[in-house]
Formats: structure tokens, C-alpha cells, sequence
């Protein structure tokens, strides 16, 4: 092939110029060479000299008819043109990607696709009359709706990992995923349910391929992808209790059915939900956490130190803390709020709290900005994610911005030694907490990793969060305001307000308001 096949427009390539090489943008091909853009100068330049290229586009061929010895493809801007198939293209070592004017990539293909038996490659011919292999099932009993059997020990030799990241625990039909196959980039949905080793996906252009895991490079979850439903039972009182009298330990005994286990819990969801969170635990089993591939002698490497900077700048930028900067003469507001794991304290935001008024500090958000996150190895970032979160609390505080925590408040200590630190930097605090009990918040954790986030906590994590009440019982005995909801309802429901306190202060401060609008009310008169 001649250097015209091996150009584009929109391709970026070296050249020749006054001696000196450069690079610049093709506009437009031709039979004896190229003009590019170069330092916003029109250049024309002869195939001789030409280098290589610097960038070359991805390129949306359709295929419109398929031979023995080459192709009929359609650009997007409707041109077609007659794609050569080489002799060395036709044998079954290799694998053919159409990617622009007349010009094929050559992939060796893979290995025989591990763990995947009783497959084979096969001649089929389609609708269209268009010839291609496929994989099909040597033995035709063996269906896709077969109940897959439980996940063995990652293979040594399997290529996915943290930095992949993807599978059947989070991926499935009409999810949309990015993939890489040697050189050639591709965009498309899911067909068909995915399997242990790839999925079937389909480009714009109806051509479907056939991806393995570690050539996937995004993933967008599709439109029907939702949480599954599960029952929500009630098995206490949910009625308004005298803050005097409130306490939070008590009321969560009344809640919580003690003698659950993960196994109950997993009762409630499809079969194959605990062949997916069999499979995230066998590949948690080779994931180095993050803090001890870039954190040596407790400090981290530089480039992980600026990417934690990126992060700050990016929750707390220029514009946010103006925002979150009390008026004068105001003291700065303290919030923490608590509750398991998906018991819903999203609620607190524009609700107890303006979220434009205050940097929320979110561990949670933090892991979904670390690049290894992908949501089924939130135990891989954990650490770092709270490091981060640390550096982030006392800035705020040292600011003097007002501040919300959102926090499970699975231990007193922690959550403790936050109030008294803004205490005694001189702000006014508030506790907030979402209840849920054990057995319905880990329904949740797992109807959450089933759903789009793909988010990964066992069961029998938060099933073990057994103190979260009996620490707030602690807390909201050192706060100027708290309130206690219950978020046990059904979906679309609003949580159930059991109990608060306010301020005297508050208080004080609302009747006050109200004397000065009934004094101007009767010009300044009094009755």
C-alpha cells in the first residue's frame, strides 16, 4: 500500500518542510500528496514527503457488502469504496478491521478464549448474504439461560484486573461500552447477556464484535438499568418521641432483627446475585490497594500528591468557598450527618441543609474521583479516598467555611472528636441522622451494586454495623441542633421524622424576628 491509503482528513502526520521536519493536520488527499494544516497555514505536501503519522482518526466504515476478496464500505458521509482483503488477511490467524480509504489493520488474533469450552468458530452466513466466523456452542444444549456455576480462582493468566475492572458484575445488555482492539477504537451497546470472558457488542454501523474484558475501556450503563425492588418491612413503631426521652440505641433495638444473616438477605434478589458478588470477591482477592502501590513511609508519590491536589481544588475551588464563607459577624455551621450505608442520607441536601452554602465532604465522592474506582473495588481506594478526606476537613475548618460530613458514624470516637475540633473552632453544630436498620440497609447495598453504580459493599459489612445509633446517642449530646428520621418506607416516601432538638438560640432568635414585624406591623405602637 502507497502513503494515499495511509492518510485521511482529519489525520495528523510528519512531513518535510524546509528541510525541517513538522506535523500538521490533513485537510484534504490526493493523488500526488496532501494538504495539511500546519501552524494555521494551508501546506501542500507530496507523498515523498511524507514521514508517518503523529495521530490517525477513528473512521465509522459501514459495511454494505462482504466477499471472497474484499468489501464495499460506506464512510458517514455516504461515499463508498472497494476495500482489497490481502491473501494473508483470509487465514484464521488473523482478524480484519475495515478503518479508512482503503486501508486494512491486521490484528493477530488472541489465544483460544479461556474458560469458555465447548466453543468453536464457524462459517455462518447471514440475512445479507454477508460470510463471516462466529463462535458458536460445540454442544447445543448448552444454552445461555444455563445457570452459570459459581466463580473459581482468577487464572493467572486472566488479563482483566483493577485496571480493566469490568465483567458481569457490571456489565449487561444495552449497557454501552468503549473498547480498544489493537489499534482500532470502537463504541457500542451490549447484545445479548455477556459472559465470563467478553460480551457481543454492536457498533453504529450494525457490525457486531466480539470484546473480552480487558479490551473494554469505558462503560456507560444503559437507560433500563435500575435497582431491583425488595420488600421493606416495618418492625417497629414509627411514631414522634420527646427528644428529652429519645434515644437512638433503644429505638434501633426495636428494628433490628437480630438473628439475620447474608444469606437472608441475598434471599430477596435473582439467583445469579451471588454468582456476581462471588465473582467481585474472587478479583478483590488479587487488588492492591492504592494506598500501598503509590503511598511508601506514609508519603505519597508526586504524581499521586497532584492528582490529590486536583481533587481539593476541584470540591473546593475558588468559587465554592466564596459561597460557603459565613456572612460577617456569623459563625461558621458545623453538620454532620449519619447513617448506614444507603440509608438514604441524600435526603439531608436541600432539605436540613443548602448544598450552595457549604462544602460537602463526601468519602464516597472522593473514591468515584480516583481513576482506579469503578465502583465494585471500593475497598481498593478506601484508604487513600479517607486520606483525602482528612486533608479536606481540616482545610475547611482552618477556612472557617461551613461544613457538612457526611458519615455512616459507625464509630463514637470518630465522629466525636469531628464536633469537638469545630467546636472549638468556634462553630455552631448540627447532627443529622437517617436511620435504617441493619437487614433492610444491607438490601440496599446490594440493590445498589445490581444497579448502575455497580458500588460494592458485603453484606455481612453492613450487617456488622451494629453501634451507628448508640454513637450518635454520643454526638448529639455536644450539638447545638440534631434530628433523627427513619427512612424505612417505601419507595417515593418521605423519612419519618422520630425525633430533634433545636437551639434555644435559634429560638431566641425567631421570636425576634417576629416582635419586630408585629411592631412595625402597628407603626410602633404597642398593644
Amino acid at each position: 500500500m502507497d502513503k494515499v491509503s495511509r492518510a485521511v482528513v482529519g489525520d495528523e502526520i510528519y512531513f518535510h518542510h524546509k528541510d525541517d521536519p513538522c506535523c500538521g493536520k490533513v485537510l484534504s488527499v490526493g493523488k500526488h500528496g496532501v494538504t495539511v494544516d500546519h501552524e494555521g497555514k494551508r501546506q501542500s505536501v507530496t507523498w515523498e514527503r511524507v514521514l508517518g503519522h503523529k495521530k490517525r482518526i477513528s473512521q465509522k466504515l459501514k459495511i454494505i457488502h462482504e466477499g471472497d476478496d474484499g468489501m464495499i464500505v460506506e464512510d458517514p458521509a455516504g461515499k463508498r469504496r472497494f476495500v482489497h482483503i490481502p491473501p494473508e488477511a483470509k487465514e484464521d490467524q488473523y482478524m480484519v478491521k475495515a478503518l479508512a480509504d482503503k486501508r486494512l489493520l491486521l490484528f493477530t488474533k488472541s489465544e483460544k478464549i479461556a474458560n469458555r469450552a465447548g466453543l468453536h468458530l464457524e462459517n455462518r452466513t447471514d440475512r445479507t448474504g454477508r460470510n463471516q466466523k462466529k463462535w458458536v456452542r460445540s454442544n447445543p444444549e448448552i444454552t445461555a439461560g444455563n445457570k452459570r456455576s459459581k466463580a473459581k480462582d482468577p487464572d493467572p493468566k486472566d488479563r482483566r484486573g483493577s485496571t480493566a475492572g469490568y465483567g458481569i458484575h457490571n456489565i449487561e445488555a444495552v449497557d454501552r461500552i468503549q473498547f480498544k482492539l489493537g489499534e482500532l477504537t470502537g463504541e457500542g451497546e451490549v447484545v445479548g447477556n455477556p459472559g465470563k470472558d467478553g460480551a457481543h457488542v454492536k457498533d453504529s454501523s450494525g457490525h457486531i464484535h466480539q470484546v473480552r474484558w480487558d479490551q473494554v475501556t469505558g462503560h456507560k450503563a444503559g437507560p433500563s438499568t435500575k435497582k431491583p425492588e425488595h420488600e421493606r418491612p416495618v418492625l417497629g413503631k414509627q411514631e414522634p418521641i420527646h427528644p428529652d426521652n429519645f434515644n437512638a440505641s433503644e429505638y434501633a433495638k426495636t428494628h433490628d432483627k437480630a438473628d439475620v444473616t447474608p444469606e437472608e438477605i441475598l434471599y430477596h434478589f435473582p439467583e445469579d446475585t451471588t454468582d456476581k458478588i462471588t465473582n467481585v470477591r474472587d478479583r478483590l482477592r488479587s487488588v492492591e490497594q492504592t494506598i500501598d502501590k503509590y503511598r511508601q513511609d506514609g508519603k505519597y508519590e508526586d504524581a499521586r500528591k497532584a492528582l490529590h491536589h486536583q481533587i481539593v481544588r476541584k470540591i473546593m475551588s475558588p468559587e465554592k468557598i466564596k459561597d460557603a464563607t459565613p456572612f460577617d459577624g456569623e459563625k461558621p455551621v458545623f453538620i454532620i450527618l449519619g447513617g448506614r450505608g444507603g440509608s438514604g442520607k441524600s435526603w439531608f441536601e436541600g432539605n436540613v441543609y443548602d448544598p450552595s452554602k457549604f462544602i460537602v465532604l463526601d468519602a464516597d465522592h472522593i473514591k468515584g474521583m480516583l481513576p482506579e474506582y469503578e465502583g465494585w473495588n471500593a475497598h481498593q481506594v478506601h484508604e487513600e479516598s479517607g486520606d483525602i478526606f482528612d486533608e479536606l476537613v481540616k482545610t475547611a475548618r482552618f477556612l472557617g467555611l461551613n461544613v457538612v460530613l457526611d458519615k455512616t458514624m459507625k464509630t463514637a470516637k470518630s465522629s466525636i472528636a469531628d464536633v469537638h475540633a469545630f467546636k472549638d473552632a468556634g462553630y455552631r453544630t448540627e447532627a443529622h441522622y437517617m436511620h435504617l436498620p441493619r437487614q433492610e440497609a444491607a438490601k440496599r447495598a446490594v440493590a445498589r451494586f445490581l444497579g448502575k453504580t455497580k458500588r460494592f459493599v458485603p453484606p455481612e459489612v453492613v450487617l456488622s454495623n451494629t453501634t451507628n445509633e448508640h454513637s450518635f446517642d454520643q454526638v448529639k449530646h455536644l450539638v447545638d441542633d440534631w434530628s433523627f428520621r427513619d427512612n424505612n418506607v417505601q419507595q417515593g416516601q418521605q423519612p419519618i421524622l422520630i425525633s430533634m432538638k433545636k437551639a434555644i438560640a435559634k429560638l431566641t432568635k425567631a421570636i425576634s424576628e417576629r416582635i419586630i414585624v408585629f411592631w412595625r406591623c402597628n407603626d410602633g405602637k404597642t398593644q
